[in-house]
């Protein structure tokens, strides 16, 4: 704890509770790691994060690790700090 790490894996799910937007990898997320973007942190990314991220993807979340709720966090401040590894099969375009 406290140290920066990147953490790779593949979201399970986004959302959204109105206070904070929670990259989650496993399902349900209670007691495993889950991102974490702030409600005044999301003015730091172009579009709101639970669009820009979703379900099926495989990122990298770069950050300071600590604990929210039981839970090892980190808290993500700036889209930077997130790499898109690979897409999940829905955010791909379909072929014409």
């Amino acid at each position: 704890m406290g140290q920066t790490v990147t953490v790779e894996g593949r979201l399970a799910a986004v959302f959204n509770n109105g206070q904070a937007v929670y990259l989650t990898f496993r399902e349900p997320h209670q007691g495993t790691f889950i991102a974490r973007i702030l409600r005044q942190d999301r003015r730091n990314f172009p579009a709101a994060p639970e669009r820009m991220y979703t379900a099926g993807q495989v990122v990298q979340v770069r950050g300071r690790l600590g604990w929210y709720q039981g839970a090892p966090v980190i808290v993500v401040r700036s889209p930077a700090q997130i790499r898109v590894v690979e897409r999940s099969l829905d955010s791909v375009p379909a072929a014409r």
